[in-house]
């Protein structure tokens, strides 16, 4: 996040193990997508914050 801030990103993304989703959205992320995970029929959330 650091870093993030210091080199003037304006969001951050993280792709979150399902069962981590909730940490992730206690600190403002929120999920813009789902993508495949190599385990058949699971699916990962693509989470956002926008740093701004």
């Amino acid at each position: 996040m650091e870093h993030s801030l210091k080199n003037k990103y304006n969001r951050l993304k993280v792709l979150s193990d399902p069962n981590a989703a909730g940490f992730y959205k206690k600190y403002g992320f929120k999920v813009i997508s789902q993508k495949q995970s190599s385990i058949t029929g699971r699916l990962l959330p693509e989470m956002e914050l926008i740093l701004s």
